[in-house]
């Protein structure tokens, strides 16, 4: 599994954006696996993640996982 500390800084300054307006989704790839966050009005709300081996995740067990 990849480890979450090159994406802890994007996350960081995405939630310190503030911006309760933006809404989109934040794809993420790596050897071996892939997965999306979709972000409404400024928030997580859903997330996707799927690994090399076909585990597959959705909602908070994804968020999990990345963390």
């Amino acid at each position: 599994m990849a480890t979450a500390a090159p994406f802890v800084k994007l996350l960081r300054e995405l939630s310190n954006a503030n911006d309760e307006y933006r809404s989109g989704a934040l794809d993420l790839t790596w050897d071996g696996g892939k997965s999306s966050i979709f972000v409404v009005f400024g928030q997580p709300n859903h997330a996707l993640y799927d690994t090399e081996d076909g585990e597959h995740l959705e909602g908070q067990d994804a968020l999990a996982a990345l963390v």
